[in-house]
C-alpha cells in the first residue's frame, strides 16, 4: 500500500513537473513567435522600401537615358552647326581676300587720281618758274592793244593778268591796295563788257587772293568756273587768253 502510494506521489510529481516544463515552453514559443512576427514586419517593410528605392532608381535611369540621348542630338546638331558655320567663316574670309585685293587696287587707282590732279592743278595754278611776270604760262602772252585804245574786253583780260601777277608777287596790305587801284583804273574800261562777266572777272580776282597763299585748299574748281564765265562774257577761252 505505501508502496502504490509512493508510487503515484512520484508520477504526480512527475506529471506537474513536465506540465510546468510545456507550460514554460510554451512561454517560450509565444515568445519566439512574436519575435518572428515583429521582424517578418521589418523584413516586409524593408522589402516595400527596397521596391519603392528600386522603381525610382529605374524613374531615374530612365530619366538619364532620355537625357542622354536628347545630349547625343544636340552634340550632333552642335557639330552640324560647327561645321556650317565654319565654311561660311571660310567663305567669308575669301571675301575679305577678295574685298582686300580691292581695296588696294582702290588705292592705287586714288594715288595716281591724286598725282594727276596734282598735275592738273600745278596747270591751273603754275608755279613762279612756269610763269612770267604776269602769269602767263611760258612766257608767252596774247597781245593786248595799248591806253586808249583797249576794247572792254582787252580790258577785262588785261585787268586779270596784272591781277595774277600784283597776287603772286605782293602780300597781305600792300597786295590789297595795288589790287584796289587796278580795279579802279580798268573798271570803266570794262563797263561795256556784260554784267555776268565783269563781276566774275573782279569775283576771280577775290578769290585767287585768298586762296593763293592756302594752296592746300582746293579752291581750283570755284576759280576755273569764275575764270570760264568771265571770258565767255568775251567770247574768249583761257588759252586764248593766256589765263
Amino acid at each position: 500500500m505505501a508502496r502504490k502510494l509512493i508510487i503515484v506521489m512520484f508520477l504526480s510529481l512527475a506529471l506537474l513537473t513536465s506540465c510546468e516544463n510545456d507550460k514554460k515552453n510554451l512561454e517560450k514559443a509565444k515568445t519566439q513567435i512574436s519575435e518572428l512576427k515583429a521582424k517578418n514586419k521589418q523584413l516586409s517593410d524593408l522589402k516595400g522600401r527596397l521596391e519603392a528605392e528600386n522603381s525610382a532608381l529605374a524613374q531615374e535611369m530612365a530619366q538619364i537615358r532620355d537625357k542622354s540621348a536628347s545630349m547625343g542630338a544636340e552634340l550632333d546638331q552642335f557639330k552640324k552647326n560647327l561645321s556650317d558655320l565654319t565654311q561660311k567663316n571660310e567663305a567669308l574670309q575669301k571675301k575679305n581676300d577678295v574685298a582686300t585685293a580691292e581695296v588696294v587696287q582702290l588705292k592705287k587707282q586714288k594715288d595716281e587720281l591724286t598725282a594727276k590732279i596734282s598735275d592738273l592743278n600745278k596747270k591751273v595754278n603754275p608755279s613762279s618758274e612756269q610763269i612770267n611776270k604776269f602769269g602767263q604760262p611760258g612766257g608767252q602772252q596774247p597781245q593786248i592793244k595799248e591806253g586808249k585804245e583797249l576794247s572792254p574786253c582787252d580790258a577785262l583780260i588785261e585787268y586779270m593778268r596784272k591781277c595774277h601777277s600784283i597776287i603772286e608777287n605782293f602780300k597781305a596790305g600792300e597786295r590789297k591796295a595795288k589790287l584796289e587801284e587796278t580795279l579802279k583804273a580798268y573798271q570803266t574800261k570794262m563797263n561795256e563788257v556784260p554784267p555776268p562777266g565783269k563781276l566774275a572777272a573782279i569775283d576771280w580776282v577775290k578769290e585767287l587772293g585768298r586762296s593763293w597763299d592756302r594752296r592746300h585748299d582746293d579752291n581750283t574748281p570755284r576759280l576755273v568756273r569764275l575764270k570760264n564765265a568771265a571770258l565767255k562774257a568775251c567770247g574768249k577761252t583761257a588759252s586764248e587768253a593766256g589765263l
